[in-house]
């Protein structure tokens, strides 16, 4: 597992080491989280993360530093979080975020790209529903309806009556798809 220049390991990111790269499902959650953050500032989110680390709960997005870490206050409490290592994150402003604006990453040919062709194809059915088994003990298997938004390595999904941003970088399979894909 290699590492480069912007902290992400491993996942997503490609055999050779390339200047200036970083996965575009990091790079995508970076956009999104700003959004967020201009949209609902001060509102809480769920943010879940691979391994024992597992969620952090009530955690308000304050700025992005240094380019791909989240800065968050849980309570009084300051905690940075590594945008790589981001499996999920689900909370009121998930729901009704406007991510219109969010645009196309490039040099995404890697894992996340299938994915993201992927997911675009279940959403080609006006009703398909799926699990999207994550890399999270927390998160775990995600069951949900079409993808509302398909993003470069991130999709937006209803589980019920809430939605949840998922980092494609994070998924290990897409079970139980109804109907099948063709």
């Amino acid at each position: 597992m290699s590492c480069n220049g912007c902290g992400c390991c491993g996942f997503c990111c490609p055999d050779e080491e390339q200047q200036g790269f970083c996965p575009c499902c990091t790079r995508t959650l970076v956009d999104i989280f700003q959004a967020i953050i201009a949209q609902f500032p001060g509102q809480t989110v769920r943010i879940f993360l691979p391994g024992p680390a597992g969620q952090i709960v009530n955690a308000i997005p304050i700025q992005i530093r240094n380019g791909f870490l989240l800065e968050v206050l849980q309570g009084a409490n300051q905690r940075i979080v590594n945008i790589c290592d981001i499996v999920a994150v689900e909370g009121a402003p998930v729901n009704d975020a406007d991510l219109s604006a969010i645009g196309e990453q490039e040099n995404c040919e890697c894992c996340e790209q299938a994915l993201t062709e992927l997911m675009t194809e279940i959403a080609s059915v006006p009703v398909r529903d799926f699990d999207l088994n994550t890399q999270s003990q927390q998160a775990g298997s995600i069951q949900a309806s079409n993808p509302t938004e398909v993003f470069d390595g991130v999709v937006r999904v209803t589980s019920g009556n809430n939605k949840s941003i998922v980092s494609l970088c994070h998924v290990s399979s897409v079970d139980r798809i109804v109907p099948p894909l063709l």
